[in-house]
């Protein structure tokens, strides 16, 4: 299989490759399916990937859905289709319209937006503690419709419902219903309108 390397500005079209590797700008027309996948720039992508290993830093929006064993984003991303994966990692920004399927999701972000979050080890905070110390303006939002886990540690994040066997809120929290059945941890400053123990 062949790689594609560009360093610059390029176009990348559909099919199955080795590497893609992005240095720059780059437009992906076509559903994509490599081992690696790695952007720095600013990437745009009008139908799907599917990698084993997907990895960009910078701007990326992706029109289609993102399938990969390991997620890494760093920079703003759109994801308007769903994600699936064993590890998803990401910081900064980031919006995914479909769901989220993932064993492992740490997501140390500025601001979201997310459907429907489902795994085994959740965990989702606000970054930004470095500015919020110097500009108290900074506006942190997380927004997740529903999350459903083995274990859940929340900071900073408003959703309809969360529900999980082990579940940590953390200040900043905004939650419609908590499910769980084995231990439930609350700090202060979380705001819970219903607890059900399962």
């Amino acid at each position: 299989m062949e790689s594609i390397k560009i360093a610059g500005a390029g176009v990348v079209l559909g099919g199955e490759y080795d590497e893609v590797s992005v240095a720059g700008s780059a437009k992906v027309k076509g559903f994509v399916k490599c081992n690696v996948f790695k952007t720095s720039g600013a990437t745009s992508i009008d139908s799907s990937i599917e990698a084993e290993t997907f990895k960009t830093s910078g701007s990326i929006k992706i029109e289609g859905s993102l399938k990969a064993n390991e997620i890494k984003i760093a920079g703003a991303a759109r994801i308007e289709g769903s994600v699936e994966s064993e590890s998803f990692n990401a910081s900064g920004s980031l919006v995914v319209e479909g769901d989220i399927n993932t064993d492992v999701l740490k997501l140390s972000i500025t601001n979201g937006s997310f459907e429907n979050i489902y795994g085994d080890e959740i965990c989702i905070n606000s970054d930004g503690k470095f500015i919020n110390e110097y500009f108290h303006d900074v506006v942190k939002n997380i927004s997740v419709k529903e999350i459903e886990a083995t274990s859940i540690c929340l900071k900073d994040v408003t959703a309809e419902r969360v529900s999980g066997d082990s579940v940590t809120l953390e200040a900043g929290c905004k939650i419609g219903v908590v499910e769980y059945s084995k231990s439930l941890n609350i700090s202060t400053k979380v705001k819970v309108e219903r607890i059900i123990k399962l």
